[in-house]
């Protein structure tokens, strides 16, 4: 019997999304410490000051699952649209 992995909605944009953060964390600390990153495809989009004008604008262009909001400056708060996903999960899709 073949076995078959399940794809989890949002992880890979959220995985993407990260990595990219990460490489340009210095710059963004420097330029807009406090502000809201939001990346969509591995590429940061735009910075917005107010949270919830960012979400507004992640779902409103590039919907859910599709982009992810990282603060600057401060440990992640949240995943952007993504949901928060559980060992078994992760381990099905061969994340872990």
């Amino acid at each position: 019997m073949e076995e078959r992995k399940r794809t989890i909605p949002g992880l890979a944009e959220l995985i993407e999304n990260q990595k990219a953060f990460d490489r340009q964390k210095s710059e963004l600390e420097r330029d807009h410490m406090g502000k809201y990153a939001l990346f969509s495809r591995g590429e940061l989009k735009e910075t917005i000051e107010d949270e919830e004008a960012a979400y507004e604008k992640g779902y409103a262009e590039y919907g859910e699952g599709k982009f992810s909001l990282l603060r600057i400056g401060a440990e992640p708060e949240s995943c952007g649209s993504a949901r928060p996903y559980t060992l078994e999960e992760l381990q099905a899709d061969g994340f872990v």
